[in-house]
């Protein structure tokens, strides 16, 4: 199983679409992957990281909000030894600001 073909249920459908449009529910994503972070849930970082891309990314890759989630994060060095979980996070989250940064700096 390779992490582009990687999915998992989880995000409902019609959070996706709101929090494109609404900080409310972006903020309200953003907290629900710190808490479940935090408790160490890998199954739900892995759903919730590749949605929060399709938020506003100034809210979703700003410092403050990258250095808990990477805290938490390094806390589940376990879970970093599956290639599921290290595609999701590394090329399906983290990479997706650094393609970000490269197509707003051309």
């Amino acid at each position: 199983m390779t992490c582009a073909t990687f999915q998992v249920e989880g995000v409902p459908d019609f959070l996706v679409p709101a929090s494109r449009d609404n900080s409310i529910a972006c903020t309200c994503l953003l907290f629900y992957s710190l808490q479940v972070a935090k408790q160490k849930d890998h199954v739900a970082v892995m759903r919730i990281l590749p949605a929060l891309t399709q938020c506003d990314a100034d809210i979703v890759y700003q410092d403050t909000f990258l250095h808990l989630l990477i805290s938490y994060l390094a806390c589940m060095p376990d879970h970093f030894a599956s290639s599921d979980f290290y595609g999701v996070v590394v090329e399906l989250f983290l990479m997706v600001s650094i393609d970000m940064d490269t197509k707003s700096a051309l």
